[in-house]
């Protein structure tokens, strides 16, 4: 169902403009860090060379397939397609990976059954072991594409074994998944387990951020080179790699991309590009990006990768023994890096960085930030996904189209502003909005794996049937918040993301990241918007100070009052795997059993949590690593620390503050 806009009834819209490919520049707190329709520079595939995995497993994770599934959940919400190229020799007991990562939507290809390097057998003997791999994966039918990668990327150091290699490909009918945006991933890699070893936080966040910048750098050059050789764009090819760095920086890295106006491709789109078909011009015995091998030869161009890993090895004195490696602080590496510190919060963080799925935790005490941490190699740079967050982002939205006009209530039908749904779908055109914002639609919920598929959400909701009759109970609905966006936009006549930043976020100073869209072009109304943390504190801190902003009014104190009261009673007195007590559900926030009740949250999957204590003046942040198959040992820990550390050190005012 497509959902045009209603024409804008300001003066003038002004749209956000994204700059050059990867110009940078000062950024303004007014506005959006991402276009509503950034148009894309460059086309990029994404691949991973050695599946299952590679090093050292992520701190809490007690399988690959662990990291390999929030991977793939990264590329999903990316809308990245992605192939796996599988060491075949190495996948006994983890065929549930395999058959996971094709669940997702991805691919596996052929990397060898030994990961031999060429440059060291036979052309016989090594075609002999992509041979044998590639009958182990097609079992794997339409998931199984017939691309080989090359172990290092050697491809003979002979024009006779090269040759003769690439003969007995085409005689197994197997293409050749060339990479051009070849980097030093593996180097970083290598920093950042020493860093995870050492339980050094602020290690760790320098890592991250060299990978990002490293691997935006590689994107670029390879850019640069395509254009000089073929004097247009191509369509790229990435190579990363199937390790607890990437698992870790896969979301940072695609957003960065992303908002550069990278668009994800697959590696057979890439690969039908005529540039993959020209004449290989190199035989020699290093792995070289098809870049440089492709006439005419540019070996030189290699001089680039060169450089950046001399550079790598250097910062991050990789090849040095540790107990040689030089020390960045006296006083030691920590598992948490901290900005703002009080007296006794030195213990806080350090209960709050025994979790490996922790990521931030910030305070905020009568608006001024008081503690800030972040762990597990975050920073104040890295964006959050808000996960279920993203409701009471979407519920203060409604909030502000109120004050607006552009919502004229509540109790208005969705077919008020969507009106073909009154010919189309009679019955759930009455829908109300209070309505979705209780979860009392009574549709019977989507399934959220099928409705990612679907082309078409809202069209996908309309014709699910009635529970119950709306308004008569509360069902915990994520997809069906599809329907307030249409609203949203229709009623607005903006995106999601232009109203985000122009009428909420940019008053308060903050700036939104990223916000999914579905394929009909609405964000989602109920998951996977980003902000920073330090952002995401000012949100709370709005309703906190009932929805003014140095003197303005974002929301309407009765709206705060009304989004952060009991509205609905949900059929379980406690959230968060039964950590967190609720009084009830309001409109996308939930009421807390806390601070004589008068305390109220945005809860998002994995551990994301905006809490606000309006007579304590606080308001509390913490993100986490996502997703997680289980999640019962951190929302203990994280509500632990909540309730008997954080808390008791801001005492109850005697009554709620005006």
């Amino acid at each position: 169902m497509h959902i045009p806009r209603r024409p804008v009834r300001t003066a003038a819209s002004v749209l956000w403009v994204l700059g050059t490919f990867f110009t940078t520049g000062a950024r303004s707190p007014h506005a959006p860090s991402q276009s509503p329709h950034p148009a894309a520079a460059i086309r990029l595939a994404i691949t991973f060379d050695d599946l299952p995995w590679v090093g050292p497993l992520p701190a809490g994770d007690s399988a690959a397939i662990q990291p390999i599934d929030r991977i793939a959940a990264v590329l999903r919400v990316h809308q990245a397609p992605a192939t796996g190229f599988v060491i075949c020799g190495e996948v006994a007991g983890h065929e549930a990976l395999l058959h996971d990562w094709v669940a997702w939507g991805n691919t596996l290809g052929n990397h060898s059954w030994s990961h031999h390097d060429l440059n060291g057998r036979s052309a016989d003997a090594w075609s002999a072991d992509v041979q044998r791999c590639d009958d182990y994966l097609k079992a794997y039918g339409a998931g199984y594409v017939p691309y080989v990668r090359f172990p290092l990327l050697h491809e003979g150091q002979t024009r006779s074994k090269r040759d003769s290699v690439h003969a007995a490909l085409r005689a197994m009918h197997l293409g050749v998944a060339h990479v051009t945006v070849d980097n030093s991933g593996w180097l970083l890699a290598q920093a950042d387990a020493r860093a995870m070893a050492a339980h050094d936080a602020a290690g760790r966040h320098a890592v991250a951020r060299a990978f990002v910048h490293h691997i935006v750098a590689a994107v670029r050059h390879a850019d640069g080179v395509a254009r000089r050789k073929t004097g247009r764009s191509v369509p790229q090819v990435l190579l990363l790699h199937a390790n607890t760095l990437v698992a870790e920086r896969l979301d940072a890295l695609l957003l960065t991309l992303s908002a550069r106006g990278v668009e994800f491709i697959s590696l057979q789109e890439a690969l039908a590009d005529p540039a993959y078909g020209r004449v290989d011009e190199y035989v020699g015995p290093k792995g070289l990006s098809w870049l440089y091998r492709m006439h005419p030869l540019s070996v030189a161009d290699a001089r680039w990768d060169d450089a950046q890993a001399d550079s790598i090895r250097a910062r991050f004195a990789l090849g040095t023994p540790v107990a040689q490696a030089p020390a960045r602080r006296e006083a030691g590496p920590r598992p948490y890096l901290a900005f703002h510190t009080p007296r006794g919060f030195d213990s806080i963080f350090a209960a709050a960085a025994t979790s490996a799925r922790m990521r931030s935790l910030l305070v905020m005490h009568r608006g001024a930030l008081v503690a800030e941490a972040y762990f597990n190699g975050a920073g104040p740079e890295s964006p959050a996904n808000l996960k279920s967050v993203t409701k009471s982002l979407t519920a203060t939205l409604v909030g502000v189209a109120l004050r607006d006009g552009s919502i004229h209530s509540l109790d208005d039908s969705i077919g008020t502003y969507l009106p073909e749904l009154v010919h189309r779908h009679p019955d759930k055109a009455g829908i109300t909005i209070r309505e979705l914002l209780t979860m009392s639609s009574g549709l019977h919920p989507v399934n959220y794996g099928a409705i990612q598929q679907s082309p078409d959400w809202v069209e996908m909701l309309l014709r699910q049937s009635f529970d119950h009759r709306p308004g008569d109970g509360f069902v915990y609905d994520t997809p069906v918040l599809q329907l307030l966006s249409a609203v949203l936009q229709r009623a607005t006549g903006l995106s999601m993301r232009e109203q985000v930043s122009r009428n909420l976020l940019g008053p308060i100073g903050a700036e939104l990241v990223h916000w999914r869209l579905d394929a009909q072009g609405l964000a989602l109304g109920g998951n996977d918007a980003y902000l920073r943390p330090r952002d995401l504190v000012r949100l709370g801190e709005l309703y906190r100070r009932g929805g003014m902003w140095s003197g303005d009014t974002v929301l309407s104190g009765d709206y705060v009052r009304q989004a952060t009261a009991v509205q609905i009673v949900p059929p379980s007195p406690t959230v968060n795997h039964g950590t967190l007590p609720v009084r009830g559900y309001g409109y996308l926030w939930w009421a807390l059993d806390l601070d004589g009740g008068t305390a109220y949250a945005a809860l998002g999957h994995g551990g994301q949590f905006v809490l606000v204590f309006p007579r304590r003046e606080l308001v509390v942040v913490m993100t986490s690593r996502w997703p997680s198959a289980s999640s019962t040992g951190h929302y203990r820990l994280v509500t632990r620390i909540l309730l008997q550390q954080i808390l008791p050190r801001f005492p109850l005012r005697a009554s709620e503050p005006p």
